[in-house]
């Protein structure tokens, strides 16, 4: 394994991680914006956008885009987050120009308007999809109350207000705004030659304009909330407590991974052995979401309606257990071992490896190797959970809940 940075005239980081013995190579443009770079009026625009670079460019129909990813015999995909927005594919080493010249060529869109218009009613149906999700419309509505009017509260996919009212127009704005060299990366992970990257990337990149691009971080303190939904449609009773957490930049988010494994990992955790293999609920889990400069952790779960105030006790006394008398060596290791096998095993795919050390140059954290992840999490001691716990006692908290009216 051997690592490379460059960075272009223009600004554009390029971050390479080369394996020899990979069979593949994966290739990713990363923008440092999502929903919580948007303005009130333009919420979902990030999603929407990621929507329309498949659509055509200066070059290529959207037909054709598809065409070209299918005829490479590409993995390919796109996805927006609240902080994110990354294109991506995986081919074999011999079609890596080609990839890189098809991702290049998306990131300039021609953004047309009978294909902004068709769009449009694409991601309102996508979004009155996810309202028959009982799970999806709770986890909304719990971040929406956790964050208030902060922007990391905004929902990644806009509301149907802000789409009908959004313009093509408007959104080129946003795109001429953010997405330009200083604000991106250009990341290739698996069997590739560095040279040739670099060369590629000067060759389709390296006449890119571009400008200052900052990011507002607004300050945020949790508070206590409790919101509650119905719905006539479902029986089971959902629901999500959400808490802060360390950032992304916090060293300590090793530590953080694996007290939320200790505690909610699916089938083998403190919540697991006392609801689900109780037969009380049909699922429950802990999560860590890891943001830049904040964070936020929750525990979900689902039961019989009937059930919710004792369940809620029982999972409210194994936190609070937790925080009191801390964990074992053994909960530790246990934890650790299942943390190591997965980081090791996506270490075997460039693609993971890809969204692995992307992420880490959207957030401004150094490129660390599969050795060097995997060595952050064998320092993590008992002790280092403890203080953890301390700072960060699951308070104060939000409780969201969604059941049958």
């Amino acid at each position: 394994m051997s690592h490379h940075t460059w960075t272009l005239d223009n600004g554009l980081n390029v971050i390479g991680e080369s394996q020899a013995h990979m069979k593949s190579v994966s290739v990713g443009f990363f923008v440092k914006t999502g929903s919580r770079d948007e303005a009130m009026e333009l919420n979902g625009v990030s999603h929407f956008l990621e929507h329309m670079l498949f659509k055509g460019t200066h070059k290529r129909s959207g037909a054709e885009v598809d065409e070209t990813f299918d005829n490479l015999g590409a993995e390919y995909n796109a996805f927006t987050g609240y902080e994110y927005t990354g294109y991506y594919g995986r081919v074999l080493p011999e079609h890596l120009e080609a990839l890189m010249e098809l991702l290049a060529d998306m990131m300039k869109p021609v953004l047309n308007q009978d294909d902004f218009d068709t769009e449009k009613n694409v991601i309102l149906e996508e979004i009155a999809l996810y309202e028959d999700r009982p799970q999806a419309v709770l986890q909304r509505q719990a971040v929406l109350a956790y964050y208030g009017d902060h922007p990391m509260g905004q929902e990644i996919l806009g509301s149907k207000e802000s789409i009908q009212a959004m313009t093509r127009d408007q959104m080129d704005s946003y795109y001429q705004d953010r997405y330009v060299p200083h604000n991106m990366s250009l990341s290739v992970a698996g069997n590739f030659d560095p040279d040739q990257v670099l060369a590629l990337a000067n060759k389709y990149c390296g006449d890119w304009s571009s400008h200052p691009v900052e990011r507002t971080y607004d300050a945020f303190e949790a508070k206590v909330n409790e919101v509650k939904l119905t719905r006539s449609n479902v029986s089971r009773l959902h629901a999500v407590a959400l808490s802060p957490a360390p950032a992304y930049q916090d060293p300590r988010s090793e530590a953080m991974d694996l007290m939320i494994d200790i505690l909610g990992h699916p089938g083998n955790s403190r919540l697991h052995w006392a609801l689900v293999d109780k037969g009380l609920v049909d699922y429950a889990s802990a999560s860590y979401h890891a943001q830049d400069q904040i964070g936020v952790m929750g525990i979900s779960l689902s039961c019989a309606p009937e059930n919710f105030d004792g369940v809620m006790k029982i999972a409210q006394s194994e936190v609070q257990t937790l925080i009191e008398k801390g964990i074992s060596s053994n909960e530790l290791d246990s934890a650790r071992n299942r943390v190591l096998t997965s980081l090791a095993t996506e270490g075997e795919q460039s693609l993971r490896r890809l969204f692995s050390f992307a992420f880490d140059e959207l957030y401004g954290e150094p490129y660390r190797s599969v050795a060097d992840v995997l060595a952050a999490y064998e320092k993590v001691a008992v002790d280092d959970i403890h203080q953890l716990l301390k700072e960060y006692p699951f308070t104060p908290q939000t409780v969201a809940s969604l059941g049958p009216a």
